[in-house]
């Protein structure tokens, strides 16, 4: 079966002339005041705040079900949070047309090597 295509709405960005520019700067990534709350009501997580520089690695550590996976939905804008914004490069994320941020971001959930070089890892059966 095909998935439906997600159609970008009308962009009311006052960002629209520097949305490509900006997001091909290494991204600032800030999350502000998030919570989330699951159907059933349950908190996953309430005011989260984390800022993460350019050119910063982070890991996310956590015990199952802590948010860990809920985070990087919210970043890609898989999942919007119950509360609080997500922002690239101080713009929040509901300014841009997803799609576009999806462009520039990469997530593996599960980690796949094969016997091989890097290079082979990387192309093998993609």
């Amino acid at each position: 079966f095909d998935l439906p295509i997600e159609e970008a709405p009308p962009i009311r960005s006052k960002y629209l002339d520097n949305l490509e520019q900006m997001l091909n700067q290494p991204p600032e990534i800030e999350g502000e005041n998030l919570s989330y709350l699951t159907q059933a009501g349950y908190p996953v997580f309430n005011n989260l705040s984390f800022k993460v520089q350019a050119k910063e690695s982070l890991a996310i550590l956590g015990e199952k079900g802590s948010g860990k996976t809920l985070i990087m939905d919210m970043i890609l804008g898989l999942i919007d949070p119950s509360q609080g914004l997500v922002k690239i490069n101080q713009i929040p994320l509901n300014e841009f047309y997803i799609h576009i941020v999806r462009n520039h971001f990469a997530l593996i959930r599960s980690i796949e090597i094969f016997t091989g070089s890097i290079y082979e890892n990387l192309v093998m059966h993609r």
